[in-house]
Formats: structure tokens, sequence, C-alpha cells
């Protein structure tokens, strides 16, 4: 299984002095690449791109693919919603998850550039995958 294939591995643990268990083993969930069937045309990827790169990169990755700490935008179940992606990036509705609302600094046609620019890669990991 490739790179990105791969879920988060994050997890807590606690250790008591003197103990003799041995760590649990580690169990990542498979994910789907399951982006929209219809891609975005060159000219909304290539804004998308534009924006993501100013907006995003910073925290979801050079091309969506996070490295674990935030999640990776290619898999999201968001991406096949218009009101649920406006939802998240404009309105705010994981800020308790960390996501910060970006209804001061993006139009809605911006967020819209961005998500087919993350459609696009999501269909280029799927296509990779595939390849494998």
């Amino acid at each position: 299984m490739g790179a990105a294939a791969k879920g988060g591995t994050n997890r807590v643990l606690t250790f008591r002095l003197g103990a003799k268990e041995t760590l649990p083993p580690r169990s990542v969930a498979a994910r789907t690449l399951n982006p929209p069937a219809d891609k975005p045309t060159k000219e909304a990827f290539e804004r998308g791109l534009y924006l993501y790169q100013v907006n995003c990169m910073i925290r979801h990755g050079d091309t969506g693919v996070s490295g674990g700490v935030v999640p990776d935008l290619r898999y999201s179940a968001a991406l096949g919603s218009v009101d649920a992606w406006k939802s998240i990036v404009v309105d705010g509705t994981l800020v308790n998850n960390g996501m910060v609302p970006f209804a001061n600094i993006l139009k809605y046609d911006e967020v819209e550039a961005i998500r087919a620019y993350v459609i696009q890669r999501a269909h280029d990991a799927k296509a990779l995958l595939a390849a494998q």
C-alpha cells in the first residue's frame, strides 16, 4: 500500500514505572479515495492551485497531502458537497477541530476553486494508486 493510502497513525501512550506490558499493535483504518466524478476544468484547477498555495498549503501540505497532523483533504467526504465544503471553509463548522473559517479572506468562488483543485488532486492520487 502506497504512502498516499495510509491513514493517521497517531496514538496517546501512558507509561507506568515497572510495567511489563507490551504496546498493542497500531491499527490504521483503511481509507478510500472517493472524489466526485466530475473533474474540474483546467481554468478552475489553475485558479484553485494558486488560491490553495496562498491559503491552505502551509497547513495541508503542498498538494493536499497532509503530513499526518491535519486532514489529507483528498480524502475529505466534504469534497462531494458544495454546501459541506462551504460550511467548513467559510462558516467554520470545524473550528473546534482547529479549522479556522476563511469567511473574511476568501470569496465563495475562490472557495469553489480550491475545492476544484483538491478534487483534481484526489483524482490524480486515485489514478496513481490504481496504477501500482
